[in-house]
């Protein structure tokens, strides 16, 4: 323009720009992989009929949504077995409930929403449609979702296509035979009953129960303690519902236990409390199996009783006859407690060693008197005095009287009492004279000593170990005497953590 020159370099050919794509808003429908093919009870309300994701796939318009159509496919259930069908959308129309488009099954029922809300590119929602489900007991629903929307930009029409949703069967409801859940606290034990106002909620049964086609609502329960003895149980507890054992049936109404639909159900507790020990001392070996004999439920508007009333014998539905707590408690007026560990600073050698320390504890409850105590011994490398009696000691370093030494037991097995009378051990009962008499709540520790005889070996020390441990039979014995007791207790079985694993080991 100044110069005048003809030389200015310019482009000797066609230069293309990076171009511009002009595209509008995608909307996709798919089934919510979250939410499974259903069956559901009749006269559920509000029950999830089908449940879809909503995705904006575009990179670049913001999409819309100004409608749902909700097409329902029926098979023998017509369209008035559902009401208040009903979206979980906020704006517009979407939680407005209506009835669906009356059709005759098998049809289609085609119902709209007016909505109004955007998805931002490669933004999604899920979307939920409800309905209240009729008395029919039978038929299959399926929701399909065509939503209506626009670009929010360019105002193009976005049509994605129908989906199918998930499969809804409509069936009966109903409760599976309870199951017994196993745990520590629900195992065969002695049960602690004093004197005077017995044990209250003393042990626990647990029931599980599952719902299907439904969420259940259990109202009364009815418990039985139809292979115990009479009058052991006094009542019965579940959450904070107590009913009285009447002719040995604890009737348990106006409870509201719910019971989710499938899943691992629900548990009940059932706790159970006991008479205290008599003069007599007849309460003292009863016995307790609480078992669960009726139920009263309702699933969709449905109630099903299943047992007998009365309990006792055969019943109807799933409680055909009554689902026992497969434990069965053993009453006392007091019971004993035993923890054992390992001899501190024992030594390996010949004479009286120390082999295992056995702490017995009384129950708060009352008194107790132990009796007899088994235990199992044996040496790697040496042998035992045979013919010589055992030595134990109680806390305190006193020496406690024991029975005389005889080569059989007084119990079961024929052990011997007090003494071994193979070189190698075995097993050996040790026998308190006149039995050990423990107060409420008291504790001893008895300090177990055993004859040595020999100890050999070689090499590096140590060479030699003295294994001891306690014997998980019928040579364990002791007397109730809170309860008056005019008999002993035998076994480890209502022993509750009878502690028969632990071995103590001393060496040289």
């Amino acid at each position: 323009m100044n110069s005048l020159t003809t030389s200015i370099n310019v482009p000797a050919a066609t230069i293309a720009t990076s171009g511009l794509t002009i595209s509008t808003g995608v909307l996709t429908v798919a089934k919510n992989a979250a939410y499974t093919n259903q069956t559901i009870s009749p006269n559920t309300t509000h029950a999830l009929l089908g449940s879809f994701v909503l995705q904006n796939t575009s990179s670049s318009e913001a999409v819309r949504v100004t409608n749902y159509k909700v097409d329902i496919a029926l098979t023998t259930a017509d369209s008035t077995n559902l009401s208040n069908l009903v979206t979980d959308e906020t704006s517009g129309s979407g939680m407005t409930p209506i009835n669906p488009a009356s059709t005759t099954a098998p049809g289609t029922s085609t119902n709209n929403f007016s909505v109004n809300f955007t998805l931002a590119p490669g933004a999604t929602k899920t979307v939920n449609v409800y309905g209240d489900v009729g008395t029919a007991t039978a038929g299959i629903v399926t929701v399909s979702l065509p939503p209506t929307a626009i670009g929010a930009s360019s105002n193009v029409t976005v049509t994605p296509s129908a989906t199918a949703g998930q499969t809804i069967t409509i069936g009966s409801g109903s409760l599976a035979t309870p199951t017994i859940v196993t745990s520590a606290s629900t195992q065969s034990q002695y049960v602690a009953v004093g004197t005077t106002t017995g044990a209250i909620d003393a042990t626990k049964a647990e029931f599980r129960v599952v719902a299907s086609n439904g969420t259940a609502t259990i109202s009364e329960l009815k418990f039985e303690n139809l292979s115990g003895t009479s009058g052991a149980v006094t009542a019965v507890r579940v959450g904070s519902t107590t009913a009285p054992m009447v002719a040995n049936v604890a009737d348990l109404t106006g409870l509201a236990l719910t019971v989710p639909n499938g899943g691992a159900g629900a548990t009940i507790d059932a706790f159970a409390s006991y008479v205290p020990a008599d003069a007599a001392g007849t309460i003292t070996g009863s016995t307790a199996l609480l078992k669960l004999c009726y139920i009263k439920y309702t699933i969709g508007g449905t109630t099903t009783t299943s047992g007998t009333s009365s309990c006792g014998g055969a019943g109807t539905g799933i409680l055909g006859s009554a689902v026992s707590s497969a434990q069965t408690m053993t009453l006392v007026g007091s019971k004993p407690t035993i923890t054992v560990s390992q001899p501190t600073g024992a030594v390996l050698a010949v004479g009286a060693v120390e082999a295992i320390d056995v702490t017995v504890t009384a129950d708060a409850a009352g008194p107790i008197t132990i009796k007899t105590i088994p235990i199992t011994s044996t040496i790697t490398s040496g042998a035992f005095t045979t013919g010589t009696a055992f030595t134990v000691k109680d806390a305190s370093n006193n020496t406690v009287a024991l029975s005389s030494t005889s080569a059989t037991g007084s119990l079961t097995g024929s052990k011997p009492v007090n003494e071994f009378t193979a070189t190698t051990g075995g097993e050996a009962e040790i026998s308190f004279s006149g039995g050990y008499l423990l107060a409420a709540g008291q504790s001893q520790t008895f300090k177990i000593f055993l004859p040595v005889a020999t100890v050999s070996g070689s090499g590096a020390l140590p060479n030699t170990f003295l294994y001891t441990s306690l014997v998980a039979d019928g040579n364990f014995s002791w007397r109730d005497t809170a309860g008056n007791a005019s008999s002993d207790q035998t076994g480890v079985t209502y022993v509750y953590n009878y502690p028969s694993t632990f071995t103590a080991a001393v060496h040289n």
